[in-house]
């Protein structure tokens, strides 16, 4: 009975659009793992649930398809838990199929008897609890949220019984996105300012070509994915955020996903307007805003033909911008070995339409000082809840198969999830470069709170971890040094700390 089931809950996983799954092999979710080896399902096989649940989204991206974790029962449950959180605030569907011993059993202590429904709380739509023989009540999903299933298996585990199907019911399909429309326009507001931050690739020329009629000032984020070409591009994140406390702009426009940029978060405590179009639901803020909508209102909310913004804060805009882009490469010149500057040789080195994968905050925030605002290949990241967590996991499994995959973390992220490597056995060969920038620790807390205690120093090297998984390894003496091959390799970066410290001492004076 328990085989006969597993089959048919596949099989309704595959009318709802499913075709990969990552299934952590257990005991008790033997069912569906005897269920998955007979099926047409795509199988990734992975020993570590939290990696499974990281590579599971990853897949996601790369095919836009709801993926599926499997989990035998117990603790291995609650390793998804960081992959949902991650996944309910990028608007992910990923799956969690989770087996579970008989209800009977729960709050008895029993092996592996732990509480599994509604574990993954408020970060899933629907939360469904079946014991075999039940046939799930879905009665709508929006497949743009994670979902959990939690399957109840007796003993014996892989009982056969009546192997006709009868088909289960489809949920149908519910679109949560606001209906409504901005009730303001760009024409109410002196001085706008347009926030890009992570956008669909469906939606990138449209949006440029729409912020190029504009002639508004823009403060592009890397994912964005948009280059600067006939844009008020501004650089210097510092000079916005003072521009912003002095009141030049009275509304700030987000555009994608929420940024993570430090001038957003300083918006919580500033007296300018926020409103937000994104494909996620979420405003990004504590404080009140004009709302989030949908990205497609963004065209009637802009407007047709060309803002007129003041020509003396126009002239001290363009100004500014001449001003950063001359200092930072002045500074890149002088210190090369520093981390930004390892960041912009490593930029003019990558081949064009490579995806590149930003791992985590330092490589997001050096890539974003360091680009050149002309952006030619597909950015792309896992910053839904902002954590380390899963970051090499997430970047084998988004690889684009037809192009240069390159993935940036720092190490204490690839540390994280040493684990990740596994799954790179289970996809197509694909050209990958995994680049980790080794500054000896989490030194991106050395700016912000100039105490030993939150560094974690090291002085590990990362050339045996390449050996154990069989990648090559590569660890570049200067920052022209790159090489960008057909297989898997390790590439590992060692700023000059001292360099690196030089360099933001002078950024920092005005």
């Amino acid at each position: 009975m328990n085989l006969e089931f597993s089959k048919n809950l596949l099989q309704w996983l595959k009318e709802l659009g499913v075709q990969e799954v990552v299934v952590c092999a257990g005991g008790r979710n033997a069912p569906l793992v005897v269920a998955l080896a007979e099926s047409s399902l795509w199988t990734h096989s992975h020993f570590d649930e939290r990696a499974a649940g990281f590579f599971a989204l990853g897949r996601i991206k790369a095919t836009g398809k709801p993926v599926v974790v499997c989990t035998t029962s117990g603790t291995a449950v609650a390793e998804v838990l960081p992959a949902m959180m991650e996944a309910h605030y990028q608007n992910l569907p990923l799956i969690a199929l989770t087996a579970d011993r008989p209800r009977q059993h729960r709050g008895r202590g029993t092996p592996q008897g732990v509480e599994q429904v509604n574990l993954f709380g408020p970060y899933v739509e629907g939360a469904f609890d079946l014991s075999v023989g039940e046939v799930p009540k879905f009665t709508s999903l929006s497949l743009r949220r994670p979902v959990h299933i939690n399957v109840c298996f007796d003993e014996p585990l892989l009982s056969k019984g009546d192997s006709r199907r009868e088909p289960w019911p489809l949920p149908a399909l519910k679109d949560e996105r606001p209906k409504e429309i901005p009730s303001i326009s760009l024409q109410n507001y002196r001085s706008p300012l347009i926030l890009v931050s992570e956008i669909e690739k469906s939606v990138r020329t449209k949006i440029a070509e729409s912020l190029a009629t504009l002639n508004l000032p823009v403060f592009l984020e890397s994912p964005s994915g948009i280059s600067s070409d006939n844009l008020l591009n501004l650089c210097g994140e510092r000079w916005l955020r003072e521009s912003l406390r002095a009141g030049q702009f009275d509304l700030v426009v987000r555009l994608g996903s929420v940024p993570t940029t430090r001038l957003w978060r300083d918006l919580e405590t500033m007296d300018v307007d926020v409103i937000s179009f994104s494909s996620r639901p979420f405003e990004g803020l504590a404080r009140e805003t004009k709302g989030v909508y949908p990205l497609e209102p963004f065209f009637s909310f802009a407007g047709k033909g060309l803002y007129q913004p003041d020509l003396t804060l126009r002239e001290n805009w363009l100004e500014e911008r001449r001003n950063h882009i001359q200092k930072l490469e002045r500074l890149i010149k002088k210190y090369p070995e520093s981390e930004p500057g390892w960041f912009r040789h490593l930029q003019d080195s990558i081949p064009k339409s490579s995806q590149v994968y930003l791992g985590n905050s330092l490589p997001i925030r050096l890539w974003d000082l360091t680009w050149s605002q002309v952006c030619p290949w597909n950015i792309i990241s896992h910053r839904g809840a902002n954590g380390i967590d899963g970051q090499v996991s997430g970047f084998l499994a988004a690889r684009d198969p037809d192009v240069h995959n390159l993935g940036i973390v720092g190490d204490l992220t690839a540390l994280y999830d040493l684990q990740g490597f596994w799954a790179e056995k289970s996809l197509f060969a694909a050209k990958t470069q995994l680049v980790i920038i080794n500054n000896g620790g989490g030194m991106i807390f050395s700016r912000m709170f100039h105490r030993e205690e939150f560094l974690n120093r090291h002085s590990l090297n990362f050339s045996s971890i390449a050996q154990f998984w069989n990648w090559n390894y590569h660890q570049p003496q200067k920052p022209t040094d790159w090489h960008f091959g057909d297989s898997p390799m390790l590439v590992e970066v060692k700023p000059d700390s001292k360099q690196t410290e030089a360099f933001w001492q002078e950024w920092d004076q005005k």
